[in-house]
């Protein structure tokens, strides 16, 4: 990303080493470069895991390391400046039943050593799936967690549950509901809340080209020390993509943010000639709701702060 006042550029490599059928590598480096004219900064992001897989089990374990001075303006991390040690055991059991395809056991644990002040956190979490014979599925789950922030030990875990259901040939379901323990991320007065977390999704796919996606999220935030309300979020979706043949598609995505209150809208038409070489040509728009004057007729009440036309071409290189 270069700007008139700055830059951030990220380069690196990744890639996975099959060992065999059933062993794994996976690994990572990554460097960024950032300066707004006043700061330079550079940082690393690197890691690899080691991954066994077979019919029933699944086992992973790994090391990833975040600097504080990474940035990616060109992508999203939740978290800088941490050591993760990741360790995850999945345990899948067939049943014969006329219901049932098979259970599914997780067992996880990410240790984290926070770079700033070298004190400890974790999350762990363990669950169970259940895989039905009519291709839909059903998982509950509860994670203990602890994360730092501005030197105060907050409780991040949850417990919750989330389904995939397959209604008929058209039409699908899936959904999270969660109770999750939450922080408030205030740089002077951090504290801990509480609050309700879901997503619903609904998937309808009328014809073999044409799939039709609505999708909401619903958030709220009580403060633990005296229950107050704090806030609530809501997030609503439509995402509509029309396959034309084999190498065509067209997508339209509507997304509107009930607690910001702006628009989001995208319309992309993609060309894939192989796997990896790509052509696509898109257009991006950004509202907002204008507070100057609220008798505006509701169609006028959206102010366009920004447009986006966009090309993006990629091509593999076949040996």
């Amino acid at each position: 990303k270069e700007t008139s006042i700055g830059y951030n550029r990220v380069g690196g490599i990744d890639g996975k080493i099959r060992i065999n059928g059933k062993n794994s590598i996976d690994y990572n480096f990554f460097r960024s470069f950032s300066d707004d004219t006043i700061n330079f900064k550079a940082g690393n992001n690197f890691g690899a895991h080691y991954n066994y897989k077979d019919r029933y089990n699944d086992f992973l374990v790994g090391y990833y390391q975040n600097d504080e001075n990474f940035n990616t303006e060109t992508g999203y991390l939740t978290r800088k400046g941490l050591h993760n040690f990741p360790i995850t055991y999945n345990l899948n059991i067939p049943l014969k039943s006329e219901k049932i395809n098979k259970i599914g056991i997780w067992l996880n644990a990410r240790p984290k050593i926070n770079m700033s002040n070298h004190k400890f956190e974790y999350w762990s979490y363990a669950g169970f799936e259940l895989y039905f014979k009519n291709d839909s599925w059903l998982w509950m789950g509860k994670s203990f967690s602890e994360e730092i922030f501005q030197n105060k030990t907050f409780n991040a875990g949850y417990i919750g549950s989330g389904y995939f259901i397959q209604l008929n040939k058209y039409v699908y379901v899936q959904g999270y509901v969660g109770l999750e323990n939450k922080i408030y991320y205030d740089e002077v007065n951090p504290y801990q809340g509480y609050g309700l977390s879901t997503n619903q999704t609904l998937l309808f796919t009328p014809t073999n080209q044409l799939k039709i996606k609505l999708s909401g999220v619903f958030e709220n935030f009580y403060k633990t020390s005296n229950d107050d309300f704090v806030y609530d979020y809501t997030l609503a979706r439509l995402h509509t993509t029309y396959q034309l043949n084999k190498s065509l598609f067209v997508r339209a995505i509507g997304e509107y943010n009930f607690y910001k209150e702006k628009l989001g809208a995208e319309l992309l038409v993609s060309f894939t000639y192989i796997p990896g070489t790509v052509i696509q040509l898109g257009y991006n728009l950004n509202a907002v709701k204008n507070l100057m004057d609220r008798n505006m007729m509701p169609i006028e009440d959206l102010t366009v702060n920004k447009n986006l036309l966009f090309f993006k071409a990629s091509y593999l290189f076949n040996k």
